[in-house]
């Protein structure tokens, strides 16, 4: 299945992968098999985590994904797997810090509300 089916079809469904009128439902497999497929097909070039220890520092860790486009990170952040991902953040003890750099700019959260904001406009 190509990206560009998957894509317009998450499109249809407003991003949404599971339940009724969702993506997995409107392509007929499970909803595990489509996020499976989203995962490859995603244009994330690759990953980093690690964790600081540092006796100076309080220990936190740190996740990097590298996106092939920053129109794949703007699918990324739509997502609902992205969803949860805020969700667990917002549980955190000390307030998590979100950066995403880009080719022209440095963003934050703001760049998440954009992004999720010019998704509710599409709706």
């Amino acid at each position: 299945m190509k990206r560009e089916h998957i894509t317009s079809t998450l499109e249809r469904a407003k991003w949404r992968v599971r339940g009724a009128g969702g993506a997995a439902e409107l392509l007929k497999m499970k909803p595990s098999t489509l996020e499976s497929r989203m995962t490859r097909l995603s244009g994330c070039t690759g990953c980093e985590l690690t964790l600081s220890t540092a006796s100076d520092d309080p220990p936190h860790i740190r996740y990097v994904e590298h996106w092939s486009s920053e129109e794949e990170l703007r699918t990324r952040v739509r997502s609902n797997r992205f969803l949860r991902l805020v969700a667990v953040m917002e549980e955190a003890r000390s307030a998590p810090q979100l950066t995403f750099t880009l080719t022209s700019r440095t963003r934050g959260l703001d760049y998440v509300a954009e992004v999720r904001c010019d998704l509710t406009q599409e709706g």
